[in-house]
Parts: structure tokens; C-alpha cells; sequence
């Protein structure tokens, strides 16, 4: 998200708003006990980032001006990690207030604590804090006062994401059916479906679709829970004692809306726009994992880090975290005969010893790996010790704990901070390192206590260990879904937003660049502004340099296919603009090598640029791009292939003039 665009958007916002939004520290459920025994969710660590930060970083970089921090549980801990943060700062570019009630209990008590207070004085973005995010909320923001205008009654925007029923990112909690009108926005039909008896089947009212001329009913989006929201939200929630979470004042507004005189609007995100509440553990498992793939670009480990935190980032998407200072301790990170495979990241200070092995896991800061231990799928927090031969699959090490020599923790193991397994330990359940107020739990270690679930019957501990398990299971879910049968392959369309595959790096390199160029053209960005950009994006996806030349000449090539109206007309100009992005790459013979090899591969795929060859060749020539020995090789060696046939022959025609330009100055040389 471009910090330009978003002061550019927020120019065209009134001058006298101040963009608001409220933070809601706490997401009023037990999911991540025990982790959340003494520490507050919206602190828990994401890639050994805690979630308040991630949420913060997102709001500001979005143009939010002013922040309420709602705090319930914890609150000392909220303080005192804003105090430290950046976010405590005179200098910091958000205004971030923290208001307390010890006494809410859920979110719809926090809203009317607010409206009892007063604090907001217009439209306000709400979020809760633990809320990963690049989007840029100020288009969102002026399109619910545009639906204002003409809606009096808006109250509450409500912000999707889509994601297709087999998407691998797609939570049960968040699991909805929507009925959106089409011409305003309108949101007619919302439902959970893992609230239906039948979670296959959807009953919608007549009266939805009845005297509308066009509705869209989605089943291929997830809440993302992002509201935009009207000053009325805060009353609504006053006046009405059952709207207890954000779900009951969807649904009570949708049931009540004559008696209200409310109604909620829809936004539906772009395919490149990343927002998602980490309210669970498959979301902490599908967001880790969407963060490391870098779909939530620019918060990414590498670049999400002050100046004393920075992570080198490698091929395979591995991340690890430079050298750091810590009680004027120098601390490094050293990798003896390990082997850190693909999606791994680890945090400065860390150790990790002989014949172990990571993948697909993060490592958090001053964690020492001892020797033999295999890691996988797993999230080992801030200052652990795993002793030696140790096995740790699907599981979560809270923070400072001991994992004693040759344990096995499993299928959705987790341990809250500070917990001390003995050696030897096999188990795949829930631990906390004291008894807490309850002095009947059964110990493993001496900090190491069994956590009781609210349902002692054993059934359903096992089921609730099986879902944690699938929760935190890492697997290919898109190759499952490819292996299944040919018949599926067949039947999907490439546009199909069920699917999300991981691209590589090439291809996100490729991405940005499309993106970096067109909206440079659109704005007249200069440029040296664009070469920047593209060089930050080739460091960031350590991309080679001649995969650099080649993929950028694609990307210019395949800009005019972007638009609207006739390729070859929009080619031309396009050609001028970016001139100086060829002159900049395209500099030696190996380059123009790479160069003439983009034009070939799209060329034979692209019958209209097909027709374009002779002329773009005269123009890289004439422009000193390309020059006469690299065309002339290039060209004799198409000859003969039977695939490049076609581009052989349309380019023999400029072939024949540089031959015979290159014999007449020879001629006059003599």
C-alpha cells in the first residue's frame, strides 16, 4: 500500500475530519487459552510481531489520523507495550488513546462505553486488534459517505474479502452467505452458515428478492470483520442491550430495519487487497502463512521491523532476522549443519544446533534448538529452549518455555509461557505452567499443568484437540483439491477465486512490476520513481538480474492487453513513456539477449504483437536498445525452429534492411 495514495485519498476526505478508529484490544473469547492467561490476544506474537503493532502499522499507513485503543483484560501489559512501542511516542504519526473498562465483557459493552464517554465525534473505522491488514481504508471510508448521501439510515459498512468455499484461508466462524443489492450496495441477507441446522443449505426470505430488479448473492466471501462505521453505531448499540457482538448487529439491523430505521452497505475487496482477524487458530496458521508467501505486502517480515530488526530474505520465502543487541550482548544467529527449508522464519538471537531441521515453521527471537530436533509446521515464541532430538509437528511453544531432551509434542499441542516439559514428554494437549485457581489439573512436569477444558466429558476433549490440530495442520490443501480427479481440473475456470495458489517469486516480482508501471502511466509517475520501485521489489524477492530484464519487457509489453480498446494503438505510446525503463535495464548484450527473449515469447503467443515485431524492433534499434549483432544472431537462430516460424518470417522483412544498412556503410567506410 503506497503512503502517496493513501495522503492522496485523504485529501479528497474533507479537510475538517479527522479519520477515527477504534481499536478493540480484546477479542472476548478463549480461543488462544492459555496463552491468553496473562497476556492480552492483541499481543500475542504473529512472525514474532505482536498483533497490535501489525493493526497499528496498517491503520497508519491507511491515513487513520486518531486511534481509541479499547482495553478490557490485561490492561497494564496493553500500557506498557504501548509505552515502549513506537506508538507511545510524541513523534508517532498516529494519535493513539487508550481507554479502559475492566467491566466489559463483550464487544457490544465496549461500544456502549464509548457512547457513554463520547470520544467519537463522526464516522469511525472499527477494527479489532487483531487485525492483519494492507488495504487502504480511505476509498472505503469516502464510498460509505457517499452511500450516506443517498441512505440516510447507513449505519455500518461491512467489509469482505473474497475467498471461495475450498479456499485454504477460509475459517468456519467466518463462513457467510451474503445478499447484496446491486445497484446500492445494500446488504439484504448475511448469514453465518456454520449458524444453520444445515450448513449446506440457505433459506433466503421472498421478500429479499422481491422488488429488486438485480441482487448478488455471495458464497464466495469471508468476513473480514472491518466496519466502516456511522455515528449512529454507538446509540444503536446503547439502545439495544442484546447487540452483544458484531454479529448480532448485523443481524438484529437486518431483522429490525423499519423499527431501527438502519441498514448496513457491503465492500467487497479487491483480489489484491489483504485483510483478515486473527480470532482463531486457523487464522493464526492461514494469515503466518499468507505473511510469509508476502500477500500482505508491505507488512512483510523484512520490511515490518525497526532499523535494529532486520531480516534477510531468502529464496524459498526463509526469513532470518540479522544480527541484534541485547543487554549490550551481541547476538547472533548460528546454523550448524541444520537445514531450514521453505516458509521458515527465524528471529535474531536464536540457535540452532547440529542435524536439526525447520520448515515450514517460525522461530522467535533467543530460542536455542539443540541438536537433532525437527520442527515442522509449528511455532516456537520468544526465548524457548528445545533440547536435543525433540520433534515438534503442528504445535505452539509459548514463550520461555523448556521442551526437556528427546519430547514429542503433536497434533496441536500447545504450551503456554513458561511451561517446563519434562524429558521424554509425548502429548498432543494443552499445558500452562501453574494450577492457577484451579487445583485440580493434572501435572506432567514441575511447571507443567494439563489444561482442563470447560466440558470435562473426554469426548469432547478429544474432538476439541482434533480441531486444533486441523487448525494448526499446514497442509496443501490446493493440491488435494487438484489431485482429486482430472474431471476437477477440467470443470475449474482460471478466474475462479476458490483458489488462491501461493505464487513464486518471479511471479510476484512480475505482479508488482504490472503494478508499479500502470499505475505510473496512469498518474505520469517519472521514471527514475518507477526504476526505484522495481529494484526495491527485486531485492525484496531476490530476484536475478536477468530475470529483472526479462520480466520487466513483459510487463511493458502486456500493459496495452490491461486496458481497454485495441492493443497495437496503445502499444506505441507506452513504448515512449517507458523508453527510459529500457534504457536503464536493457544495457549490454546479455541484456538485449533477455530482452529479445520476451519479445519472442509473447510474440509467438500474441498475434497482435506478432504484427508489431518489425516496427518494435526499428524502435529499440533506432532508440540505441538493441543493436545490430545481438538482432542479427537472435534472428539466425529462430531459423529452422518450426514453433518460431511465423516470428522468423514477419521479422525477415527488418532483418533485410539492417543487413543492407549495415553493407551500404561498409561500402562508404571504403
Amino acid at each position: 500500500m503506497s503512503r502517496n495514495k493513501s495522503n492522496k485519498d485523504l485529501d479528497s476526505l474533507k479537510k475538517e475530519d479527522v479519520v477515527q478508529a477504534v481499536v478493540v484490544a480484546d477479542n472476548f473469547s478463549d480461543a488462544f487459552v492459555p496463552l491468553t492467561n496473562e497476556t492480552p490476544s492483541c499481543l500475542l506474537p504473529l512472525v514474532n510481531t505482536c498483533l497490535l503493532d501489525h493493526t497499528l502499522e496498517w491503520l497508519s499507513n491507511s491515513g487513520v489520523q486518531e486511534a481509541f485503543l479499547f482495553c478490557s483484560r490485561h490492561v497494564e501489559k496493553v500500557k506498557e507495550h504501548i509505552r515502549k512501542s513506537k506508538w507511545g511516542d510524541s513523534t508517532s504519526p498516529l494519535l493513539l488513546n487508550t481507554i479502559v473498562s475492566e467491566t466489559c465483557l463483550t464487544l457490544g459493552d465496549a461500544m456502549r462505553d464509548l457512547d457513554a464517554k463520547g470520544l467519537i465525534r463522526g464516522d469511525f473505522i472499527l477494527v479489532m486488534g487483531d487485525t492483519v491488514a494492507n488495504v487502504n481504508l480511505l476509498p472505503i471510508l469516502e464510498k460509505h459517505r457517499k452511500l450516506q448521501k443517498v441512505d440516510k439510515g447507513l449505519a455500518m459498512t461491512v467489509v469482505y474479502k473474497y475467498a471461495g468455499p475450498s479456499h485454504v484461508g477460509r475459517a468456519p466462524q467466518d463462513d457467510v452467505l451474503v445478499a447484496v443489492d446491486k445497484k446500492t450496495s445494500k446488504i439484504l441477507f448475511h448469514q453465518k452458515r456454520i449458524a444453520s441446522n444445515d450448513n449446506k443449505k440457505v433459506h433466503i426470505p421472498m421478500e429479499v428478492i422481491l422488488d429488486r430488479p438485480s441482487i448478488d448473492i455471495y458464497n464466495d466471501v469471508i468476513d473480514t470483520h472491518v466496519s466502516i462505521c456511522s455515528v449512529s453505531v454507538l446509540p444503536l448499540f446503547s439502545d439495544n442491550f442484546d447487540f452483544q457482538t458484531r454479529e448480532d448487529f448485523i443481524k438484529g439491523l437486518l431483522m429490525n430495519e423499519e423499527i431501527l430505521a438502519s441498514s448496513l452497505a457491503a465492500y467487497c475487496l479487491s483480489d489484491r487487497e489483504y485483510a483478515a482477524s486473527v480470532n482463531s487458530w486457523h487464522m493464526y496458521k492461514n494469515v503466518t502463512q499468507n505473511m510469509i508467501h508476502r500477500w500482505t505486502f508491505p507488512l512483510v517480515p523484512d520490511m515490518f521491523t525497526n532499523e535494529k530488526e532486520i531480516y534477510q530474505y531468502l529464496r524459498g520465502n526463509v526469513y532470518k532476522q540479522h544480527p541484534v543487541t541485547l543487554a549490550s550482548v551481541e547476538c547472533f544467529l548460528y546454523i550448524r549443519s541444520s537445514i531450514i527449508e521453505d516458509d521458515t522464519v527465524i528471529g535474531g538471537g536464536s540457535e540452532v544446533g547440529e542435524s536439526s531441521t525447520i520448515r515450514r515453521s517460525v522461530v522467535g527471537r533467543n530460542c536455542h534448538i539443540g541438536n537433532g530436533v525437527k520442527i515442522e509446521d509449528s511455532y516456537v515464541w520468544d526465548g524457548c529452549i528445545i533440547k536435543d532430538n525433540c520433534t515438534i509437528q503442528r504445535s505452539v511453544v509459548g514463550s520461555n518455555c523448556v521442551v526437556g531432551e528427546g519430547s514429542v509434542l503433536s497434533q496441536g499441542c500447545i504450551l503456554g509461557q513458561g511451561v517446563q516439559c519434562p524429558p521424554g514428554y509425548t502429548g498432543n494437549t494443552r499445558l500452562q505452567s501453574c494450577q492457577g485457581d484451579d487445583d485440580d489439573l493434572d501435572m506432567v512436569g514441575d511447571a507443567a499443568y494439563i489444561v482442563k477444558l470447560d466440558n470435562d466429558d473426554s469426548d469432547s476433549e478429544d474432538d476439541e484437540n482434533q480441531q486444533i490440530w486441523s487448525d494448526l495442520y499446514c497442509s496443501n490443501q490446493i493440491e488435494e483439491v487438484d489431485g482429486d480427479s482430472d474431471e476437477s481440473s477440467e470443470m475449474s475456470d482460471e478466474s475462479d477465486r476458490s483458489i488462491s495458489p501461493v505464487l513464486d517469486d518471479t511471479k510476484l516480482f512480475y505482479n508488482e512490476v504490472v503494478d508499479s508501471l500502470k499505475r505510473g502511466y496512469e498518474d505520469k509517475l517519472h521514471c527514475d520513481n518507477l526504476i526505484l520501485e522495481i529494484n526495491s521489489s527485486r531485492y525484496a524477492y531476490n530476484v536475478s538480474m536477468r530475470e529483472v530484464n526479462l520480466l520487466v519487457v513483459k510487463a511493458i509489453l502486456n500493459l496495452p492487453k490491461l486496458e481497454s480498446g485495441s492493443y497495437l494503438p496503445q502499444l506505441w505510446p507506452l513504448q515512449t513513456y517507458f523508453m527510459p525503463i529500457y534504457k536503464n535495464y536493457i544495457r549490454n548484450p546479455t541484456a538485449q539477449i533477455d530482452c529479445l527473449q520476451a519479445l519472442q515469447e509473447l510474440a509467438m503467443a500474441e498475434q497482435e504483437l506478432l504484427t508489431a515485431v518489425p516496427k518494435l524492433l526499428s524502435v529499440l534499434y533506432n532508440q540505441d536498445i538493441l543493436n545490430e549483432e545481438v538482432i542479427l544472431k537472435w534472428h539466425s537462430e529462430l531459423e529452422g525452429d518450426s514453433e518460431a516460424e511465423d516470428l522468423y518470417k514477419v521479422a525477415g522483412p527488418f532483418i533485410k534492411w539492417l543487413e543492407e544498412a549495415e553493407v551500404e556503410s561498409e561500402d562508404e567506410s571504403d
